[in-house]
């Protein structure tokens, strides 16, 4: 009875609440826009061939990232793009970013102000109602600030954590990102998709943020190491390329 209280009452929250409007058109034109900047600047972007590729069907999807240069946002729409071409990108902004780059607020980027409650309850709110579309895929990066993919442990700010305790359904999917110079003078961007989480309302019974936070970040880490080791052993044969760079 208690869980079918709690469950209509954010029902009720979330009713009248909807996510971020997006104009599809800019984000089609972005995302190739986002391709072509990459590949003019990169020698290729690389997937990991050892990655758990992700096959998701009927349930929302929470892309959830290391944060290692200013370049992931770009990387994160153009992974979008290629594994999860039928989902409605959403992703979180610093607020102050997003006043900058104002054309981001009309392709699914919302702002969030880490530094005060209010700000941190908002982004919660709004990706719950994000998260109540079966097609909707929200990108983030859990860190909250840059750090280096070596840096260890991993650790999360609290917002991830707590979101997965308030998720009616999603599939918590954790992605590596590095960037690194190999043969060629431009650098490469490599990448490796890790052990994707169903999470359910009824797995979080009982269950804190904190223990959440702690679930995710040691699965990222996870996909951290393993793409390190890639990393650092250079052989191209471990990943299918997804562009390379145009004079090559």
């Amino acid at each position: 009875m208690r869980r079918c209280t709690r469950s209509i009452k954010r029902s009720t929250e979330l009713a009248g609440r909807t996510p971020p409007r997006v104009w599809r058109p800019l984000a089609r034109w972005f995302t190739s826009y986002s391709r072509a900047y990459l590949r003019k600047r990169f020698n290729s972007l690389r997937i990991s061939r050892a990655s758990r590729l992700p096959r998701p069907a009927g349930v929302p999807v929470v892309l959830y990232a290391n944060h290692a240069a200013w370049w992931d946002p770009l990387v994160g729409i153009v992974l979008k793009a290629e594994y999860f071409p039928d989902y409605t990108l959403f992703a979180p902004v610093e607020a102050a970013a997003l006043r900058h780059y104002k054309i981001l607020s009309k392709i699914g980027f919302f702002a969030v102000e880490r530094e005060s409650q209010r700000g941190v309850l908002k982004y919660i709110k709004t990706s719950e109602a994000i998260l109540q579309h079966s097609e909707h895929l929200l990108a983030v990066t859990p860190q909250g600030r840059f750090a280096d993919p070596r840096e260890r442990p991993v650790q999360f700010q609290r917002g991830l954590g707590l979101l997965a305790t308030r998720v009616q359904r999603a599939l918590f999917i954790p992605v590596a990102i590095e960037y690194a110079f190999w043969e060629q003078r431009r650098p490469e961007i490599l990448c490796r998709f890790g052990e994707p989480m169903e999470v359910r309302a009824e797995d979080s019974l009982g269950l804190t943020a904190w223990h959440w936070t702690a679930v995710l970040e040691r699965r990222l880490e996870i996909t951290q190491d393993a793409l390190g080791q890639e990393v650092c052993r250079r052989q191209p044969d471990d990943f299918a390329n997804l562009f390379t760079h145009p004079g090559r």
